[in-house]
């Protein structure tokens, strides 16, 4: 899922991690870099109007620690969200 989300030019991974949770959830810790803040909201918008397409999975609690936003510049950003199995 997540390398199928379209990311701004000046936006990259550098860690993925895919982790098994509880009640069918996949549990996703990514950690990248973003050139600009913009770029940044840019991702986090396609990440939230991405559901995939086929009913067997759902995207859910998307989140951006706060303290990522508060550089307007080169930021090294975290996201974690899980993938539901329906």
């Amino acid at each position: 899922f997540i390398s199928s989300i379209e990311r701004p030019d000046g936006l990259y991974f550098t860690n993925v991690i895919i982790e098994n949770g509880k009640d069918s959830k996949v549990n996703v810790k990514v950690s990248g870099f973003s050139d600009t803040r913009e770029n940044l909201q840019i991702f986090k918008n396609n990440i939230e109007n991405n559901q995939p397409s086929q009913n067997l999975i759902k995207v859910e609690n998307i989140y951006f620690p706060p303290d990522i936003w508060l550089k307007s510049k080169a930021i090294n950003f975290n996201l974690t969200f899980d993938i539901v199995k329906k």
